[in-house]
């Protein structure tokens, strides 16, 4: 695999604290992008200290805690380059299969909307993947004891292993690896897609975890 696919490049990564998004970034690094991550804005100062760590550690990320759906403007402002992600599933509420769907449409009418100025828009729809996120999300990780969570972490991949004609479980990396040929020079002909990451699931998986 070439190295340095993403250098001169700035990506803006929301959720960046933990799970995919943190995953994101560690990657997007490595391969030489300048990184802007955007998470929710938290009411608790123990949630900022667990947005503000990753960035602290990785070093090159410039972190700031705002309201993602300004982020989009902000961006072609201050860089003229924009990528846009997402995706779908029939797992969860309604609402929130409906809005994932939305997404996907999103993706196909902006990249008509913006392939004629060199813009490309896909998005990528992740299967099942083994995040704190199946046991309360990252705040409530971070809270618990350092063993229980990765206890906790290793029965969600053992879990979700099961659902999967892969029978294994989907990983951060998975679905990093999916971003990164997005972003690269070698994705730049890909546009209006939606790539499916979900080891199989929406051909023949499991919803239940069990």
């Amino acid at each position: 695999m070439m190295a340095g696919r993403l250098e001169g490049k700035v990506a803006l990564i929301t959720g960046g604290r933990s799970g995919i998004g943190q995953a994101t970034v560690e990657l997007f690094i490595a391969e030489g992008a300048r990184p802007n991550t955007r998470n929710r804005r938290y009411r608790n100062t123990a949630g900022l200290h667990l947005c503000n760590e990753p960035a602290a550690r990785l070093g090159r990320v410039r972190h700031t805690l705002r309201d993602a759906r300004d982020e989009g403007a902000r961006t072609r402002r201050h860089y003229q380059q924009r990528q846009r992600g997402g995706g779908h599933t029939h797992m969860g509420e309604y609402l929130y299969s409906i809005a994932k769907a939305g997404v996907v449409h999103a993706t196909r009418m902006a990249g008509m909307e913006l392939g004629p100025f060199g813009i490309s828009v896909n998005s990528i729809s992740p299967g099942a993947i083994a995040t704190p996120i199946f046991f309360g999300g990252s705040v409530t990780s971070s809270r618990l004891d350092p063993d229980d969570a990765k206890a906790k972490l290793a029965k969600v991949i053992e879990n979700l292993a099961n659902a999967h004609p892969l029978r294994r479980s989907g990983l951060p990396r998975d679905i990093t690896a999916a971003a990164l040929f997005l972003a690269s020079d070698e994705g730049a002909f890909i546009n209006c897609h939606e790539r499916v990451v979900d080891g199989g699931m929406t051909a023949g998986g499991r919803t239940s975890y069990d």
